[in-house]
């Protein structure tokens, strides 16, 4: 064999045995690429059940606060709920238009037991449009904001008073 023939050869075995290797390293990161995606499957599998787990616990919060709404087991609660109920009716731009008890059920569901009165006046003002059913046209807006003092005292009654039940 002549040497030009004999460099082509050994070109096309090198490049062979490049090509070889090229797979071998395709392969192997395929391999580990899929471990990879099966691991985040695993991993939002696992996030995706806590979400369900703790959608149920919050739905079968909600179902006891709303039941909660008219009897709230602690007399300070229960008492801390109708004051608050009575003072909302004062306000003479929500009474009639906006149904306290329903206010309160939404607001509860964006409030938890660790949320306080202030913190929960803050929430109702920023989402006063949702706590009161969007029955305010814009101009009463700054009214609802008002109202989420009463909203409050009696949500935060409301979530305190589950929390206690569910602590036993």
């Amino acid at each position: 064999m002549n040497t030009t023939a004999h460099l082509v050869y050994g070109t096309a075995v090198g490049v062979d045995a490049v090509k070889d290797v090229a797979s071998d390293v395709k392969d192997g990161v395929k391999d580990v690429v899929d471990k990879g995606v099966g691991a985040v499957k695993d991993v939002a599998d696992d996030v995706a059940d806590g979400v369900v787990d703790a959608a149920k616990a919050t739905a079968k919060v909600s179902t006891k606060a709303f039941k909660g709404v008219t009897g709230i087991s602690k007399k300070a609660y229960r008492k801390t709920y109708q004051e608050s109920k009575r003072s909302f009716g004062k306000i003479k731009q929500l009474a009639g238009k906006v149904d306290f008890d329903d206010a309160v059920s939404r607001l509860v569901k964006l409030l938890d037991k660790d949320t306080t009165t202030d913190m929960c006046k803050q929430t109702c003002k920023a989402s006063a449009k949702v706590v009161l059913g969007g029955k305010l046209p814009k101009a009463d807006q700054k009214v609802a904001k008002v109202g989420c003092s009463p909203l409050c005292k009696a949500g935060v009654a409301v979530v305190q008073d589950i929390a206690e039940a569910i602590k036993g």
